[in-house]
């Protein structure tokens, strides 16, 4: 199945539908969405996660996130109403895919190189779902430590 860079939530109910993605993942070849079954129910989870940032599967997913306000003393009146009329607020994390089902896109944004650790997951329910945008390394945009000054300047930044 051919992908676009930018996937909106109608086409991710046509892939979701056309992939059956139970214990799966997704990764892209040569512009082709590939299903792939997950075979870390036999491997370690540090070998589940260094297989994982080899796929380079890094993507862009823009979402609708659910708000609560208050806390856990009383809210005045005022706040709650204007609670119930305040804007939605869109969210894009970018990540690698842990998981890709119908019902929700998993991603994390930092492995450890060894895979014993990672950082925070973000479980994203596809309803909230508004665009995935897989991105994929460049080769030429590969910069190698002795680099880092050059990178700074490029970015605005200073070194």
């Amino acid at each position: 199945m051919k992908f676009t860079k930018k996937t909106n939530s109608k086409d991710l109910k046509k892939i979701s539908k056309a992939l059956p993605i139970t214990n799966s993942h997704l990764y892209q070849k040569e512009g082709t969405l590939i299903q792939k079954k997950f075979s870390h129910l036999n491997i370690s989870s540090a070998d589940w996660l260094k297989e994982i940032v080899e796929g380079e599967n890094i993507v862009r997913v823009k979402w609708k996130d659910a708000q609560s306000t208050g806390g856990p003393g009383w809210e005045i009146a005022e706040d709650i109403k204007d609670a119930t009329i305040a804007d939605i607020c869109i969210v894009h994390t970018v990540g690698y895919v842990l998981n890709y089902t119908d019902e929700r896109i998993v991603v994390t944004d930092t492995i450890q190189s060894d895979g014993d650790s990672g950082g925070a997951v973000h479980l994203i329910p596809m309803e909230m779902v508004q665009e995935i945008q897989w991105l994929t390394p460049k080769e030429d945009t590969n910069v190698q430590s002795n680099n880092r000054d050059k990178l700074g300047t490029q970015n605005g930044g200073t070194s």
